[in-house]
Formats: C-alpha cells, structure tokens, sequence
C-alpha cells in the first residue's frame, strides 16, 4: 500500500484534495485476491438521452456524489496488507487484515457497485435497464418517477417532481456514510454542462479540459479544420526520432467520443500509425488538431429541444483501395431535429472491402446495431417511438440491396 495525493475539479468545478490510504493492486493475484473486476460506467448515449430529457421535459436533476464511495463495499475474499512506514511506529511496516473494501485493489469498483446495486433494487425497489446495468429507474405514483445514471461514485438522478429527488437522497443516505447533492452542476465525467432549462437545453462541451491542455496554443494563427483534406498520413514516412503519439491520441479519443465528434476523422487517421515512430506529417497533424481545438474550444453539442422524439441517422463509408486500404466507416445518430447527435462514429474497418457498396453496408450495419440499442433504452424509459427510423445513405447500391433484399454470391 501507499499513501497518494490528488488534486481535481469537484462537479461545481470547485477544486477538491485527495489523500488516500490505496493498495499497490498489481501484487493481487487473481483467483486468490480477486475475480471479477467490473466497474459501473455508464456510455455517452445514455448520458445524452438523459441530459435531452431533463431539458426537453424541464426536469428536475441533480449530481450525486458518494465520498470515498468504494469504502463503502464488504470485500469478498480475506486480503491483508502491509501500511507504509510512514504510518507506523518507528518507521517499521506492519502487516494488518483489511476488513472492508479500499482503493487500489482490482475489484474495489466491483465491489462498490454490488453494493449499490444492492441499495437501489434491494432496499429502494429500483428497475435496472437490462441492456445498461449503469441506469435506473422507479416510478413512485399518480406517474411520477425518478431516473439516474451512475459512472463509478458519481451519477445524474432526475425527477418530474422537486419531492422526487428529496425522496432519493433521504432514502439513498440511509445506506452510505456520505453522500452530497449538487442541484447547480456543471460538470460530468469530464464534460462541462452549462444548463439552460429556460430554453429547454443542455450544452456539453470540452473548453476546461481543453484550456488545461492546450493553453499553450493561445498565441497562433487561428486554424477552423483540424486537418487538411488533402493530407494522407497512411502514406506518410514513419520517422523513429519522433515519440508517440498515443498521448495525443488518447486525449483526442476521450473528447472525440463525447462533445467533439468535430475530430473524430482526425483522431482516427492520427492513430493509425502514430503510436510507434510516427512520421513527420503525423506530429504535424497533431499540432494542428490541438491548435484547432483551442480555437474552437467552446464548442460543444447542444442537447435538449420541445420537439416529439424521432430519431433518424446518416451513414456514409469513405471506400479506400491504396496503402492501408481498410476503408473508413462513419455515422451519427439525432433524436429530433432540434438536438445535436446524441451518437457519433468514424472508425477503420475490420477487414478490407471489395467494394464501396460492401463498406457502405458494413456502416450501416454499426448505425443499424445501435439505432436498436437506443431504441431499447427508450422502451425502458417508457418513450413510445412509433414511426419507422430514417437512415440516410448515398450509395445507390447499398439502398438497393436493402430494398430489393436480393441475395448473390458477390452479396449473400
């Protein structure tokens, strides 16, 4: 074990210190320490539909946040553990028996959410989606009902009632030592929320996270795309003086997967071939992207809207037959047309394509997959979707294949 500090921004962007006791997990060993080392992350898409109904409906909502929320678990298997000298006498290590679960250990989340779990469908008659075990429900009466969403010790609970949300919390701090309610939030797994209820939205955005990054790009010439569209860096010369990208490119990936699917395209072609000795072009791609992102770094997705739920999609495949020639497969999916996309893709094929038409279909088979996703979701928040879902595609063969439903062996 050891002791660590952290410093980070609470959901009121507040800063909070951290000082904790944790266990050096990598010395567990599995089948005698641990087994199963699952945590509750909840996806965007879900964070999304529910951020669009608080603000659509003018819900009342909140963020709760559990303190040392993983203390709170029972742990399954007997571990022990010897303490830092620096908390014992004499400078000299103890071994002790750890009787609750802690920090560090690989299934300290596990534990946490069984415990949660526990809480919510045991103790306070919760529903858990079956197709994302991280968002509940529960209606109380006459209609009324709470809906939250949990990532980790951290989750979003509404209520069409005011009484709802105070019901969960005198309820929910039955059962946990600490737990806190912030009804002003502004912040979410590592998203800015600037909330708007008066005209019915949500905007989610990246500017902190960007401005702690990238400050030093405050003084260049202003760039408004993140990459060229004549630059291919597939083709580009690897150059071994030059580090990794992987940094980069996971930060990128954590923004592109949220409120900047602006850069998706940029952030998948910078990865393909920039985690080891990437070529000049590459690194001079990367510079872009973040200058780009500092110029742009209010810009996010603007959730929310009054109009009937009706979701359509676009799909597309760039068809790709040189160098690597896994074709690029792109989509996003909108729930009215007053709300931005609530899921968006752009990522390499698996296998190479024959065929534009093939790529095309391969697109919209991701786009179908998790149009029915959403759809299940929306079922369990009991919102009656009707009407056929429209995807929009611009392959004449791809449409006639779905239209024809004709099977050859080029197609089968």
């Amino acid at each position: 074990s050891k002791i660590i500090l952290r410093y980070m921004f609470k959901n009121d962007f507040t800063i909070k210190f951290k000082a904790r006791l944790v266990a050096c997990g990598y010395s567990q060993i599995r089948g005698l320490d641990y087994h199963d080392t699952y945590a509750p992350t909840v996806n965007n898409v879900v964070v999304f539909i529910l951020l669009q109904l608080i603000a659509s409906r003018k819900l009342f909502a909140g963020s709760v946040d559990v303190s040392a929320a993983f203390l709170e678990g029972e742990q399954e298997n007997k571990l022990f553990a010897w303490l830092p000298a620096e908390l014992c006498d004499n400078n000299i290590p103890i071994r002790v028996e750890v009787l609750r679960n802690w920090y560090g250990t690989k299934q300290a989340s596990k534990v946490w959410y069984d415990k949660l779990n526990r809480i919510l469908v045991d103790e306070m008659n919760f529903i858990r989606c079956p197709s994302m075990p991280c968002l509940y429900k529960k209606f109380i009466i006459n209609g009324d009902y709470i809906i939250m969403c949990v990532h980790v010790d951290d989750s979003i609970v509404c209520s069409n009632l005011q009484e709802g949300l105070d019901y969960y919390m005198e309820e929910f701090s039955k059962h946990v030592k600490e737990v806190e309610m912030l009804r002003d939030y502004q912040k979410f797994l590592g998203m800015n929320l600037i909330v708007d209820i008066d005209n019915n939205c949500v905007t989610v955005n990246h500017e902190q996270y960007i401005v702690d990054r990238y400050s030093t790009f405050n003084n260049k010439d202003a760039i408004r795309t993140p990459m060229l569209h004549t630059t291919n860096l597939r083709s580009a010369d690897p150059n071994p003086n030059n580090e990794s990208l992987l940094p980069t490119t996971g930060a990128l990936r954590f923004m592109a997967d949220r409120a900047r699917p602006d850069i998706l395209v940029a952030t998948g072609e910078l990865s393909t071939g920039g985690a080891e000795n990437p070529s000049d072009l590459h690194v001079k791609t990367a510079e872009r992207t973040k200058q780009y992102l500092y110029n742009t770094r209010s810009l996010g997705l603007v959730l929310g809207g009054v109009a009937v739920i009706q979701p359509f999609a676009f799909v597309d495949a760039s068809f790709i037959s040189t160098g690597n020639c896994k074709s690029r497969l792109g989509g996003c999916i909108f729930i009215n047309l007053f709300c931005a996309a609530i899921f968006s893709f752009s990522r390499n094929d698996k296998l190479v394509s024959k065929s534009s038409c093939e790529s095309e279909v391969k697109a919209l088979d991701v786009i179908v997959q998790e149009i029915l996703y959403i759809l299940e979701l929306y079922m369990f928040l009991h919102v009656v979707i009707d009407a056929p879902i429209k995807i929009y595609i611009d392959n004449k063969a791809a449409i006639e294949l779905c239209r024809t439903l004709r099977t050859e062996n080029r197609t089968k």
